[in-house]
């Protein structure tokens, strides 16, 4: 199990799924998705689950989501290979913009009436 966060900020929402696998993103579809809510999954920015492991970021849940930006919380040179370059891959096939701790340090975001415009400790 693990915390789920959908924060909503203005017009601006903001998916913060924890450790989430495959599975649960596909519980949640399908809870949302015979309620007739499946649109309440819909996110400008998308904390991917489980620092981008194989076994989270389904299709399915990217398509349910459809976010403009992907965040990695992931640790630089990590034992674990976090992320999969499948999950990065299918994240880019989408146009979604990416960004990662390992390589853009803490990540910042600010919303405007418009725009989201996002600012990094570590220049890229």
């Amino acid at each position: 199990t693990c915390s789920v966060f959908m924060i909503h900020y203005d017009d601006w929402n903001i998916l913060i799924t924890g450790d989430l696998d495959e599975i649960g993103e596909l519980k949640m579809v399908e809870y949302y998705g015979e309620k007739g809510l499946k649109k309440r999954l819909q996110a400008h920015i998308l904390k991917v689950g489980h620092h981008g492991s194989a076994s989270s970021t389904s299709d399915v849940f990217l398509d349910a989501v459809n976010p403009q930006y992907a965040v990695f919380q992931v640790g630089e040179h990590n034992n674990y290979g976090h992320p999969s370059d499948i999950i990065i891959e299918k994240i880019q096939k989408r146009g979604i913009i990416i960004r990662r701790n390992d390589y853009n340090g803490a990540i910042g975001f600010s919303f405007q009436k418009d725009r989201i415009d996002t600012c990094s400790v570590i220049e890229s």
